[in-house]
C-alpha cells in the first residue's frame, strides 16, 4: 500500500496552484490545466462555504436551546472584551494577563452593543466563520500532501461532523479562532517547503505569530514549527546563507506575538514574565505521572473524535512515520500534534482535566486518518463507509464538550436569585467583585462594568481589599474567591457591612447606612464618601506603589 501518489513534479506544482508555462503544450493541455487550476481554487472555497452554512445551522440550534453561553469561559470572554471600554479605568490594560489578548480585541465590535454583549450572537458568528476557514485550510493542506480532492473532502468531513467542535464553534470560545490560524500557518509553511517562495514563509510566520496571541497552544506550535522548518531546510539544496535567512525570518516573525504579549505585561505590571497562576483549587489526579498524563489526553481525544476515526488516525500516523519519516516537505504534518506535549505536561504538573484541551487535536486526527489512504476507488468507498460509521458510532462520550459546558448550569438558578434581589435593592453604588471568579454572574446581571471594582483596577483593588467600606457599597463573593478569603483572614474586611443574601455558593454584603452617602457620577471615575479619603486613579496608585518600594 502506497502512502502517497507517485506523481511527477509537474503534478505537485499543480497541487500548490502553479501554472505550467512551457510553450510546447498544445491548446488542449492548456485547457485541461486551466480547468484543474479553476477546480483547485473553487473546490476548497465551495467546501468552506458549505462548512460555514453547516456551522451556522448548528449555531442556530444551540442558540435556540440556550446553550451557546452556558460554558463558564464563554461569558467571561465576552466580559473581558467589554471591560476594555466599559470600565472604571478603561484602556488596553484591561485585557488581563492570564488570557492572551487577541480574542478580546477581535470581540470588541461584537460587544459594543449591550444587546449583542448579552446574547453573544456576534461573537459566536466570529467562531462560525473561523470554523469555515479551518475547514478551508485543512482541505488545502491534505490536497497539498496527496493531490486528491476525495481524500481532502474526507478529512474535512471527519473534522466538521464532530459534535464537540460543532458545539465549540457555536460559542464565543477561542478554539475556532486558534484552529483557523494554526492550520493556516501549517499549510503555508508546508507550501513553502514546496515552493521556497518568500510570500508563503511570510504568511505562515504571521499566522503562527497571531496564534501565539490566542491560546498558549500557539507557543508550543511556534516552537515545533521552528524546529521542523530547520530540519526541512537542512534537507534542501539551497546555500546555507539562504537557509539562514529563511530560518531567521520565520523565527523572528513567529516569536513577535510572544514578545508583544510580554511587552504588554511589562507595561501593565512592570514584570516581563508575570506569574500565570490559576488560583482555583486543582485536582492533581495525574500529577507526577508522565505516562498517565499522556494517556489521559489521548483517551479524551479518542472519546470526542470517535473510536473508528481515532484508531484509523493512529494507524495512519504510524504508516506516515514509517514511509515519510521526517522527509521534506511532509514534515509540517507533525506540527498538528503540538498540543500533546503541552497538555500532557500540564496534567503532569497537576492542572485539572479539561475536555476542551483535546479538541485542538482533531485536525491531526482528520489528516492522519486519510493521508495514507490508497488512491483507489474501492479504498475511497471504504473510507466513506468509515466516516459514516464514525458519525453514527454510539455517542456515549461524543458530547463530552457539551457535558463539560453544562457542569456549571446548576449555578444559573442561583445567579437568578441574586439578580432578582439586586433588581429590587441595587442603588447604583460601586460593587466589589472578583471578575476572575464570577464573570458569568456579572454578565447575566447586566450591571455596567464601570460600576464594578475588580482585579483589573490596579491599586484600587488592593485598597478595596484592605478597607472596602471606604470605596464600595456592595460586595459579591463566591466561596473560595479572594473576597471570601479576605472576609476570613481580615477582621476589618466586613467592617460596616452586613450580609443581605446567602446562597449555596454566593454571598452578598451591603454597606450599612450610617449617614455616609456614596454617589456614582457617570461623567467620570469618581466616588464621594463623607469623612473618607478620595478614591485615587489606578495609574496613580501603581506609581505610588512603585515609589514606596524604592
Amino acid at each position: 500500500m502506497e502512502l502517497a501518489d507517485q506523481r511527477s513534479g509537474h503534478t505537485r506544482a499543480e497541487a500548490i496552484g502553479e501554472r505550467n508555462t512551457e510553450g510546447s503544450l498544445n491548446s488542449e493541455t492548456h485547457s485541461h490545466d486551466s480547468f484543474r487550476d479553476w477546480l483547485l481554487r473553487a473546490v476548497p472555497v465551495l467546501t468552506a462555504m458549505v462548512i460555514g452554512l453547516w456551522g451556522a445551522a448548528f449555531f442556530i440550534y444551540y442558540y435556540s436551546q440556550g446553550l451557546t453561553l452556558i460554558h463558564y469561559d464563554a461569558k467571561a470572554r465576552l466580559l473581558v472584551a467589554r471591560r476594555i471600554f466599559d470600565n472604571l479605568s478603561p484602556g488596553i490594560d484591561q485585557m488581563g494577563m492570564y488570557w492572551l489578548p487577541l480574542p478580546a480585541l477581535i470581540d470588541i465590535p461584537a460587544v459594543l452593543s449591550r444587546t449583542l454583549y448579552h446574547n453573544g450572537i456576534a461573537a459566536s458568528l466570529i467562531s462560525v466563520i473561523c470554523f469555515a476557514v479551518s475547514g478551508y485550510f485543512l482541505y488545502r493542506l491534505v490536497y497539498l500532501l496527496r493531490t486528491d480532492h476525495a481524500l481532502s473532502v474526507a478529512a474535512v468531513l471527519i473534522f466538521a461532523t464532530n459534535s464537540s467542535i460543532l458545539y465549540v464553534q457555536s460559542t464565543p470560545l477561542t478554539e475556532s479562532l486558534y484552529l483557523a490560524l494554526s492550520i493556516g500557518g501549517i499549510y503555508y509553511l508546508t507550501r513553502f517547503l514546496y515552493t521556497e517562495e518568500t510570500r508563503d514563509l511570510l504568511a505562515a510566520s504571521i499566522l503562527v505569530a497571531l496564534s501565539t496571541l490566542v491560546r498558549h497552544d500557539g507557543w508550543s506550535l511556534c516552537a515545533g514549527m521552528n524546529i521542523l522548518l530547520l530540519i526541512g531546510l537542512l534537507q534542501a539544496k539551497a546555500r546555507w546563507k539562504v537557509k539562514r535567512k529563511y530560518i531567521a525570518a520565520f523565527l523572528l516573525i513567529s516569536l513577535a506575538g510572544i514578545f508583544a504579549f510580554q511587552a504588554y505585561c511589562t507595561f501593565v505590571t512592570g514584570e516581563f514574565l508575570p506569574p500565570q497562576k490559576d488560583e482555583r483549587p486543582l485536582d492533581p489526579y495525574s500529577k507526577g505521572q508522565a505516562l498517565k498524563s499522556f494517556l489521559i489526553f489521548l483517551q479524551c481525544t479518542r472519546d470526542i473524535a470517535g473510536k473508528p476515526a481515532f484508531d484509523t488516525a493512529i494507524l495512519g500516523f504510524l504508516i506516515f512515520l514509517i514511509h515519510r519519516r521526517f522527509r521534506r516537505p511532509f514534515l509540517m504534518a507533525y506540527a498538528l500534534l503540538h498540543p500533546i506535549p503541552l497538555f500532557a505536561m500540564a496534567y503532569f504538573d497537576g492542572h485539572p482535566f479539561r475536555v476542551r484541551y483535546s479538541i485542538v487535536l482533531l485536525p491531526a486526527v482528520a489528516l492522519f486518518a486519510v493521508v495514507w489512504w490508497p488512491a483507489k476507488r474501492w479504498a475511497k468507498i471504504a473510507l466513506a463507509c468509515l466516516i459514516m460509521i464514525n458519525v453514527l458510532f454510539p455517542r456515549a462520550n461524543r458530547h463530552a464538550m457539551l457535558d463539560e459546558a453544562r457542569y456549571h448550569m446548576p449555578e444559573i438558578k442561583e445567579r437568578e436569585q441574586a439578580i432578582h434581589y439586586f433588581e429590587k435593592n441595587y442603588d447604583s453604588q460601586l460593587v466589589l467583585a472578583s471578575m476572575g471568579w464570577i464573570s458569568p454572574f456579572l454578565h447575566d446581571w447586566g450591571l455596567p462594568l464601570h460600576n464594578v471594582v475588580h482585579e483589573g483596577i490596579y491599586g484600587t483593588w488592593d485598597q478595596a481589599l484592605a478597607r472596602p467600606d471606604k470605596i464600595v457599597g456592595w460586595i459579591v463573593a463566591e466561596d473560595g474567591d479572594p473576597l471570601a478569603q479576605a472576609a476570613v483572614q481580615n477582621p476589618r474586611f466586613l467592617r460596616r457591612f452586613k450580609q443581605v443574601l446567602r446562597l449555596s455558593n454566593l454571598t452578598v454584603y451591603r454597606r450599612v447606612r450610617s449617614g455616609e452617602v456614596m454617589h456614582w457620577r457617570r461623567a467620570g471615575f469618581a466616588a464621594r464618601v463623607s469623612s473618607s479619603i478620595p478614591l485615587p486613579s489606578p495609574r496613580r496608585m501603581k506609581l505610588q506603589s512603585q515609589a514606596n518600594s524604592l
